[in-house]
Protein backbone atom coordinates (compact mmCIF):
# COMPACT_ATOMS: atom_id res chain seq x y z
CA UNK A 1 0.00 0.00 0.00
CA UNK A 2 0.87 3.61 -1.04
CA UNK A 3 0.79 6.50 1.54
CA UNK A 4 1.20 9.76 0.30
CA UNK A 5 4.52 11.48 1.08
CA UNK A 6 5.33 14.70 3.23
CA UNK A 7 5.57 17.70 0.35
CA UNK A 8 8.64 18.55 -1.15
CA UNK A 9 12.03 19.40 0.23
CA UNK A 10 12.69 21.48 3.23
CA UNK A 11 16.18 23.45 3.79
CA UNK A 12 17.74 22.95 6.96
CA UNK A 13 19.96 25.20 8.91
CA UNK A 14 22.07 23.42 10.84
CA UNK A 15 24.68 25.20 13.23
CA UNK A 16 28.05 26.14 12.34
CA UNK A 17 30.46 22.76 13.72
CA UNK A 18 32.94 25.45 15.03
CA UNK A 19 33.06 29.33 15.85
CA UNK A 20 35.20 29.87 12.74
CA UNK A 21 32.41 27.51 10.11
CA UNK A 22 29.56 29.08 8.40
CA UNK A 23 26.63 27.27 9.08
CA UNK A 24 25.57 24.12 7.06
CA UNK A 25 22.56 23.78 5.10
CA UNK A 26 20.98 20.26 4.23
CA UNK A 27 17.46 19.88 2.08
CA UNK A 28 15.40 17.55 3.77
CA UNK A 29 12.65 14.81 2.62
CA UNK A 30 10.06 13.65 4.77
CA UNK A 31 7.90 10.37 3.96
CA UNK A 32 4.96 8.36 5.79
CA UNK A 33 5.72 5.15 4.02
CA UNK A 34 8.73 3.35 3.28
CA UNK A 35 7.00 2.15 0.22
CA UNK A 36 7.52 5.22 -1.40
CA UNK A 37 11.11 5.79 -0.60
CA UNK A 38 13.37 4.40 -3.68
CA UNK A 39 14.84 1.16 -2.11
CA UNK A 40 18.16 1.30 -4.18
CA UNK A 41 18.63 4.87 -3.01
CA UNK A 42 17.65 3.85 0.80
CA UNK A 43 19.91 0.75 1.15
CA UNK A 44 22.88 2.61 -0.70
CA UNK A 45 23.14 5.42 2.30
CA UNK A 46 22.47 2.47 4.72
CA UNK A 47 25.30 0.16 3.55
CA UNK A 48 27.59 -1.09 6.09
CA UNK A 49 25.00 0.45 8.54
CA UNK A 50 22.35 -1.45 10.85
CA UNK A 51 20.75 -4.13 9.37
CA UNK A 52 17.50 -3.46 10.96
CA UNK A 53 17.61 -0.32 8.52
CA UNK A 54 17.98 -1.63 5.84
CA UNK A 55 14.70 -0.90 3.59
CA UNK A 56 13.28 -4.64 2.87
CA UNK A 57 13.74 -5.20 7.22
CA UNK A 58 11.77 -1.79 7.70
CA UNK A 59 9.02 -2.42 4.73
CA UNK A 60 8.33 -6.00 6.47
CA UNK A 61 7.65 -4.07 9.79
CA UNK A 62 5.90 -1.48 8.44
CA UNK A 63 3.14 -3.66 6.72
CA UNK A 64 2.82 -6.07 9.68
CA UNK A 65 1.97 -2.96 12.10
CA UNK A 66 -0.59 -1.47 9.32
CA UNK A 67 -2.79 0.13 11.78
CA UNK A 68 -1.19 -0.12 14.83
CA UNK A 69 1.34 2.50 14.95
CA UNK A 70 2.58 4.79 12.40
CA UNK A 71 5.78 5.35 10.58
CA UNK A 72 7.96 8.62 9.15
CA UNK A 73 11.59 8.41 7.14
CA UNK A 74 13.81 11.22 6.36
CA UNK A 75 16.17 11.47 3.71
CA UNK A 76 18.91 14.20 4.19
CA UNK A 77 20.70 15.41 0.91
CA UNK A 78 23.27 18.34 0.45
CA UNK A 79 22.36 21.59 -1.51
CA UNK A 80 23.17 19.68 -4.74
CA UNK A 81 20.62 16.76 -4.65
CA UNK A 82 22.60 14.05 -3.34
CA UNK A 83 22.14 11.90 -0.60
CA UNK A 84 23.93 12.00 2.74
CA UNK A 85 21.87 10.08 5.28
CA UNK A 86 18.49 8.50 6.39
CA UNK A 87 16.33 8.18 9.37
CA UNK A 88 13.83 5.92 10.56
CA UNK A 89 10.93 7.27 13.12
CA UNK A 90 7.72 5.53 14.45
CA UNK A 91 4.92 7.08 15.98
CA UNK A 92 3.53 5.15 18.97
CA UNK A 93 1.66 5.41 22.10
CA UNK A 94 3.76 4.57 25.90
CA UNK A 95 1.07 3.72 27.74
CA UNK A 96 1.21 2.68 32.10
CA UNK A 97 -0.09 -1.14 32.14
CA UNK A 98 -0.78 -1.43 35.98
CA UNK A 99 3.01 0.45 37.28
CA UNK A 100 2.96 1.76 40.89
CA UNK A 101 2.83 5.68 39.22
CA UNK A 102 -1.44 5.19 37.93
CA UNK A 103 -2.77 5.74 41.02
CA UNK A 104 -0.62 9.27 41.94
CA UNK A 105 -0.80 10.06 37.97
CA UNK A 106 -4.70 9.48 37.96
CA UNK A 107 -5.44 11.58 41.18
CA UNK A 108 -2.93 14.48 39.45
CA UNK A 109 -4.64 14.31 35.97
CA UNK A 110 -8.10 14.98 37.87
CA UNK A 111 -6.54 17.89 39.11
CA UNK A 112 -5.30 19.75 35.90
CA UNK A 113 -7.64 18.37 33.74
CA UNK A 114 -5.27 16.40 31.76
CA UNK A 115 -6.46 14.09 29.40
CA UNK A 116 -3.07 12.94 28.91
CA UNK A 117 -2.28 12.07 32.54
CA UNK A 118 -6.07 10.56 32.95
CA UNK A 119 -5.50 7.85 30.34
CA UNK A 120 -1.92 7.00 31.06
CA UNK A 121 -0.76 7.08 27.23
CA UNK A 122 1.89 9.35 25.67
CA UNK A 123 1.67 9.69 22.05
CA UNK A 124 5.17 9.53 21.20
CA UNK A 125 7.73 10.23 17.74
CA UNK A 126 10.69 8.36 18.38
CA UNK A 127 13.54 7.98 16.56
CA UNK A 128 14.58 4.36 16.01
CA UNK A 129 13.05 1.09 16.58
CA UNK A 130 10.83 0.43 19.71
CA UNK A 131 11.26 -3.59 19.44
CA UNK A 132 15.16 -3.52 18.88
CA UNK A 133 17.85 -2.45 21.12
CA UNK A 134 20.73 -0.14 20.54
CA UNK A 135 21.17 2.43 18.29
CA UNK A 136 19.43 1.93 14.90
CA UNK A 137 17.59 5.23 13.92
CA UNK A 138 19.56 7.07 11.44
CA UNK A 139 22.75 6.17 9.11
CA UNK A 140 24.80 8.86 7.18
CA UNK A 141 27.75 8.08 4.35
CA UNK A 142 31.01 8.54 5.54
CA UNK A 143 32.33 11.76 6.09
CA UNK A 144 29.57 13.58 7.53
CA UNK A 145 30.68 15.46 10.69
CA UNK A 146 28.66 13.65 13.94
CA UNK A 147 27.64 17.25 15.11
CA UNK A 148 25.44 17.60 11.59
CA UNK A 149 23.74 13.91 11.78
CA UNK A 150 22.65 14.62 15.16
CA UNK A 151 21.44 18.26 14.35
CA UNK A 152 20.15 17.01 11.25
CA UNK A 153 17.81 14.40 12.98
CA UNK A 154 16.55 16.80 15.52
CA UNK A 155 15.86 18.59 13.27
CA UNK A 156 13.76 16.55 11.32
CA UNK A 157 12.24 15.18 14.51
CA UNK A 158 10.97 18.78 15.17
CA UNK A 159 9.59 19.00 11.06
CA UNK A 160 7.61 16.21 12.10
CA UNK A 161 6.05 17.19 14.79
CA UNK A 162 4.93 20.30 13.44
CA UNK A 163 4.02 18.90 9.90
CA UNK A 164 0.17 19.64 8.72
CA UNK A 165 0.16 15.70 8.42
CA UNK A 166 1.32 14.59 11.66
CA UNK A 167 -0.76 12.37 13.93
CA UNK A 168 -2.82 14.44 16.51
CA UNK A 169 -1.14 15.09 20.41
CA UNK A 170 2.43 14.26 19.66
CA UNK A 171 3.58 15.10 23.54
CA UNK A 172 7.56 13.46 23.31
CA UNK A 173 10.14 13.12 21.15
CA UNK A 174 12.38 10.07 21.79
CA UNK A 175 15.68 9.26 20.42
CA UNK A 176 16.54 5.79 20.75
CA UNK A 177 19.52 4.22 22.47
CA UNK A 178 21.59 6.99 22.25
CA UNK A 179 24.77 5.34 24.24
CA UNK A 180 25.73 7.23 27.24
CA UNK A 181 29.29 7.59 26.60
CA UNK A 182 28.73 9.32 23.45
CA UNK A 183 29.53 12.56 24.55
CA UNK A 184 28.67 14.50 21.26
CA UNK A 185 25.44 13.32 21.36
CA UNK A 186 23.75 13.76 24.69
CA UNK A 187 25.43 17.19 24.82
CA UNK A 188 23.54 17.95 22.13
CA UNK A 189 20.30 16.52 22.64
CA UNK A 190 20.80 17.51 26.39
CA UNK A 191 21.39 21.93 25.55
CA UNK A 192 18.14 21.11 23.29
CA UNK A 193 15.71 20.17 25.97
CA UNK A 194 15.98 16.34 25.67
CA UNK A 195 16.83 14.49 29.49
CA UNK A 196 18.41 11.19 29.47
CA UNK A 197 15.87 8.36 30.26
CA UNK A 198 17.51 5.03 32.11
CA UNK A 199 16.53 2.36 30.23
CA UNK A 200 16.67 -1.76 31.02
CA UNK A 201 20.26 -3.17 30.49
CA UNK A 202 20.76 -5.24 26.73
CA UNK A 203 20.81 -8.60 27.41
CA UNK A 204 24.54 -9.34 26.27
CA UNK A 205 27.86 -11.23 27.83
CA UNK A 206 31.26 -11.61 26.93
CA UNK A 207 32.20 -15.27 25.99
CA UNK A 208 35.67 -16.15 27.59
CA UNK A 209 38.14 -17.60 24.20
CA UNK A 210 38.08 -20.07 26.41
CA UNK A 211 34.84 -21.64 26.27
CA UNK A 212 34.49 -24.36 23.51
CA UNK A 213 31.53 -25.48 24.47
CA UNK A 214 29.10 -25.63 27.53
CA UNK A 215 31.57 -27.77 30.04
CA UNK A 216 34.26 -25.04 29.36
CA UNK A 217 31.42 -22.13 30.57
CA UNK A 218 30.39 -24.60 33.60
CA UNK A 219 34.36 -25.01 34.27
CA UNK A 220 34.57 -21.11 34.96
CA UNK A 221 31.27 -20.89 37.49
CA UNK A 222 31.96 -21.72 41.05
CA UNK A 223 31.15 -25.04 42.51
CA UNK A 224 27.93 -23.89 43.60
CA UNK A 225 26.52 -22.42 40.60
CA UNK A 226 28.01 -25.26 38.66
CA UNK A 227 25.90 -27.42 40.42
CA UNK A 228 22.94 -25.13 40.28
CA UNK A 229 23.65 -25.59 36.19
CA UNK A 230 23.64 -28.81 36.31
CA UNK A 231 20.43 -29.36 37.79
CA UNK A 232 18.60 -26.99 35.65
CA UNK A 233 20.44 -29.11 32.48
CA UNK A 234 18.96 -32.39 33.78
CA UNK A 235 15.61 -30.92 34.41
CA UNK A 236 15.35 -29.95 30.82
CA UNK A 237 16.88 -32.54 29.11
CA UNK A 238 13.54 -33.33 27.32
CA UNK A 239 13.18 -29.91 26.14
CA UNK A 240 13.79 -30.07 22.04
CA UNK A 241 15.05 -27.23 20.48
CA UNK A 242 14.09 -26.82 17.00
CA UNK A 243 15.38 -24.03 14.22
CA UNK A 244 12.39 -22.13 12.73
CA UNK A 245 12.30 -21.70 9.34
CA UNK A 246 9.62 -18.82 7.43
CA UNK A 247 7.51 -20.99 6.95
CA UNK A 248 7.46 -22.22 10.58
CA UNK A 249 7.50 -18.67 11.93
CA UNK A 250 3.83 -18.62 9.81
CA UNK A 251 2.45 -21.65 11.58
CA UNK A 252 3.75 -21.22 14.77
CA UNK A 253 2.46 -17.00 14.60
CA UNK A 254 -0.48 -17.76 16.71
CA UNK A 255 0.91 -19.71 19.36
CA UNK A 256 4.23 -16.77 19.30
CA UNK A 257 1.86 -13.96 19.56
CA UNK A 258 -0.10 -15.20 22.39
CA UNK A 259 2.94 -16.43 24.65
CA UNK A 260 3.93 -12.66 23.67
CA UNK A 261 1.02 -10.88 24.86
CA UNK A 262 0.94 -13.20 28.15
CA UNK A 263 4.29 -11.50 29.21
CA UNK A 264 3.48 -8.06 27.66
CA UNK A 265 0.11 -7.85 30.27
CA UNK A 266 2.58 -8.45 32.88
CA UNK A 267 4.72 -5.59 32.03
CA UNK A 268 4.62 -2.17 33.81
CA UNK A 269 4.54 0.12 30.65
CA UNK A 270 3.60 -1.08 26.88
CA UNK A 271 5.45 0.31 24.28
CA UNK A 272 4.01 -0.43 20.88
CA UNK A 273 2.15 -3.49 20.24
CA UNK A 274 4.38 -5.53 18.22
CA UNK A 275 3.14 -8.53 15.95
CA UNK A 276 5.35 -11.36 15.96
CA UNK A 277 3.84 -12.20 12.00
CA UNK A 278 7.03 -10.04 11.02
CA UNK A 279 9.67 -12.74 11.90
CA UNK A 280 8.35 -14.82 8.60
CA UNK A 281 9.80 -12.05 6.11
CA UNK A 282 12.35 -11.19 8.85
CA UNK A 283 13.88 -14.84 8.22
CA UNK A 284 13.45 -14.62 4.84
CA UNK A 285 15.77 -11.89 4.20
CA UNK A 286 18.17 -12.14 6.78
CA UNK A 287 18.55 -16.08 6.40
CA UNK A 288 20.91 -17.44 8.91
CA UNK A 289 21.99 -14.15 10.64
CA UNK A 290 18.35 -14.70 12.24
CA UNK A 291 18.49 -17.48 14.49
CA UNK A 292 14.37 -18.45 15.95
CA UNK A 293 14.16 -21.35 17.92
Amino acid sequence: MYRRPFKGLRPLRLDPISPKSSPLAIRLSLHDSIHVVHAVDWDAIVHGGSPYLRHAHLSALEDAMEGRMGFRYAVFHDMHFEPLGVAAFQVLDLEDNGSGYGPALRKFGSVIGSRIVKELKVRCLLCGNAFHCGDHGAHFRTGVPIEVRHQAVEMAMEHLRTAPAAPPRITALIWKDVPRNDDVACGQLEARGYHPLRMDQAMMMDVDSAWHDLDGYQAALTAKARTRARAILDRTSDIRITDLSSADVEGFAPVMQRQFEEVVARAPFVFGHFQVSVYAPWKELHGDRLRLR
